[in-house]
């Protein structure tokens, strides 16, 4: 009987030892992925790709590259099963997955519903395809999810919490197209699974502002050389500094936006300086690429010091890390819509850096200039153009205000004007157009912003590139009327491009406006810089007669003579050639013979040159109109070839080169111009712009 039932209880030590291992596996699980240490494992009874590992949300990722390293991206490679493109192919086996990060355009993650990210890994179509989507509306970070979604990870990684990389191989595909995005489960539209502690900070342009600086150690004791308190000068202006993200928010805004680090808490002394607090983490910065789920313990970290969940009180947490070591190129990077931004080295005290991701945290995309490059709009902040410190006072371009004054922020829309042509009678619009940098000295109640409304999503903005006061730094297109191009009605998340920069006098045209076949033009008539504000006299002239041609002077040229000359005043040659001259004595060798004995002229003519050809006046007097119509012929870049500033302010202009200007033209990063072949790379690569 024992023999018998001790061979009867050996299934049943089997049984409850397998289900001992399942709940250890579960709770490791949980430890790995689940930042609530109150949660009873009993409250999860679905598998463990429910709701801990639910996509609730799709996180796009910006980036400012590092003018000073190569920047390009890296292909991860992952083993992967079931990868679909967007056009329903199926790719088994192993490839290149986009799960990294490319400093030219965004990336995205998958936020769970715990608050931990995870990379997106997607074929380069589907990447592109996003980035689309983000572009267009369709998707909005931090806000849309994709159903179908599947997260694939190794469960035989959980230990591996301590390398700094616990979501090593952890990945999220994509389902097969076409998409449909819908608002994440912690939106405010679904409030019956919204969480109590939602991670997310959607973006709001006005209002107190808290933002806390985070300095990292890495475990080898690697943490950014700068003390807290120059970090907090730096962000804040706590001990003076007063060129500062913070004084510069603040401008730009005209008050409505002002950064603070009284966060309304008791931080328990934890501050190293105001708004500064240092944390330790258990990552190798030189071993880990600091853009991938390493960022996790970033957060973990952070949270284990101040003993509360992120972002909670804090509108925006900027991590500060002492160098990159691995997956470098870039100087920071920010999540789009959300509250998060990593700098290392120097970059967290370059003011335009930091205005520039939090710039996107505020739901702000990157603004390309005439060449269409990801940056390279220098008006506007979100253009990349300085990287130093104390230089940044700038704000943002046409398309950017009015995105910001259509949200009900900053700029009353009572000074953003949205005009439209029609498509077929001729219609005009002249006005004057200010600088956002007058916004606050504008009695007349001047447009800061003109939106062409082209009946698609997208659309054209106009506006004064006044340079001086907040907008001082502004680096290309110096009180220059400019117009930008950009995407989702100028009313979201889109890559803005600069089509024109014009002076007095100076017109650009959209040939075949809106589909009608007919021309709008639009004209610079003057800058007024003798008033106070200057202003920009803009003319939009759809499908009218252009403007006419300033009047002629008021007398004619004086007649030509209206006779010829009577003859040739070079005197007929002589008939015979001219007798030789002996020489005054002979020298002892007889002399070469004397050349030809013809004369050096033919035969004259046997007429007079005929008479001038200088017509005589086609009338008496100027006519008394005006000519009725200019060249269609339009300046889109300014006329000027000469530099307008001198050698040494980190443009490389035309006529400049490596020679006479070797600060300027031999750089990592410069702005050239149309035909400035002198503009060399560091590696002396030739630029220039067709």
């Amino acid at each position: 009987m024992m023999k018998s039932s001790s061979s009867n209880l050996l299934p049943t030590l089997l049984l409850l030892l397998a289900c001992t291992n399942a709940v250890w596996q579960r709770a490791a699980a949980h430890a790995l992925f689940d930042r609530e240490p109150s949660l009873e494992l009993s409250e999860e009874s679905s598998s463990l790709a429910s709701s801990p590992m639910e996509c609730t949300s799709i996180v796009a990722l910006a980036f400012t590259a590092d003018p000073h390293e190569n920047s390009r991206r890296r292909a991860a490679e992952f083993e992967f099963v079931g990868m679909n493109d967007t056009n329903g192919s199926n790719n088994v086996g192993h490839g290149n997955l986009f799960a990294h990060y490319d400093e030219e355009g965004e990336m995205f993650e998958c936020q769970l519903s715990n608050g931990w990210t995870l990379p997106i890994a997607a074929t380069e179509n589907q990447l592109n395809s996003l980035r689309e989507k983000l572009n267009n509306g369709q998707l909005v970070s931090s806000v849309s999810t994709l159903p179908g979604m599947t997260v694939q990870w190794n469960p035989n990684n959980v230990d591996t919490i301590t390398n700094g990389n616990p979501m090593e191989n952890t990945i999220v595909t994509l389902p097969d197209g076409p998409w449909t995005f819908v608002p994440g489960n912690t939106h405010p539209s679904n409030p019956a699974t919204q969480r109590s502690d939602d991670r997310r900070h959607l973006a709001t342009y006005e209002g107190l502002k808290k933002v806390l600086v985070i300095r990292l150690i890495d475990v080898n004791g690697l943490v950014h050389p700068d003390p807290p308190s120059v970090m907090s000068d730096k962000i804040f202006g706590t001990y003076g500094d007063r060129f500062t993200m913070t004084s510069q928010f603040h401008a730009c805004s005209f008050g409505k936006l002002t950064i603070t680090n009284d966060y309304g808490i008791d931080m328990n002394n934890l501050e190293s300086a105001p708004g500064v607090v240092e944390v330790p983490m258990n990552v190798d910065i030189t071993a880990v690429d600091l853009k991938s789920g390493v960022r996790n313990q970033f957060v973990r970290a952070t949270e284990a010091k101040l003993g509360r969940s992120l972002p909670g009180v804090f509108d925006h947490v900027l991590f500060v890390l002492e160098a990159c070591y691995v997956g470098c190129g870039w100087a920071g990077y920010a999540t789009v819509n959300g509250w998060l931004s990593v700098y290392h080295k120097q970059h967290y005290k370059s003011m335009a850096v930091t205005l520039h991701e939090i710039g996107h945290n505020l739901n702000l995309a990157h603004s390309g200039g005439i060449d269409d490059k990801e940056y390279s709009d220098h008006t506007c902040l979100m253009g990349n153009p300085w990287f130093q410190d104390d230089v940044g006072q700038m704000c943002f371009n046409p398309a950017k205000n009015f995105q910001i004054a259509n949200a009900g922020a900053w700029y009353s829309t009572r000074y953003t004007l949205t005009w439209e042509s029609g498509i077929s009678e001729p219609n005009q619009w002249q006005g004057n157009i200010i600088g956002v940098a007058d916004y606050g000295n504008n009695p007349q109640g001047l447009p800061i912003v003109v939106k062409l409304e082209t009946g698609t999503d997208v659309d054209y903005f106009v506006g004064f590139n006044r340079v001086y006061g907040v907008n001082v730094d502004s680096k290309i297109a110096k009180d220059m009327v400019t117009i930008t191009r950009a995407g989702n009605n100028g009313e979201g998340f889109n890559k803005s491009r600069m089509m024109a920069m014009l002076s007095d006098g100076q017109s650009y045209g959209f040939a075949d406006w809106k589909g009608s076949g007919k021309i709008l033009i639009v004209t610079v008539r003057s800058i007024s810089k003798n008033t106070n504000p200057w202003y920009a006299d803009v003319l939009l002239n759809f499908n009218g007669p252009p403007e006419p041609t300033p009047r002629p002077s008021n007398k004619p040229t004086p007649r030509p003579s209206n006779k010829p000359t009577p003859r040739p005043v070079t005197p007929s040659p002589t008939n015979k050639p001219t007798p030789q001259q002996a020489t005054p004595s002979p020298s002892k060798k007889p002399t070469l013979s004397p050349g030809s004995f013809k004369p050096t002229t033919r035969s004259p003519s046997k007429k007079p040159t005929p008479q001038p050809v200088t017509p005589k006046p086609t009338t008496s007097s100027p006519s008394d109109e005006p000519t009725p119509f200019p060249s269609y012929k339009f300046t889109y870049f300014p006329a000027t070839l000469a530099p307008t500033r001198e050698c040494g302010d980190s443009i490389c202009m035309p006529l400049e080169s490596d020679l006479n200007c070797p600060e300027d033209c031999i750089n990592i990063e410069f702005a050239t111009y149309s035909g400035n072949i002198g503009a060399k790379g560091a590696n002396g690569e030739v630029y220039f712009l067709l």
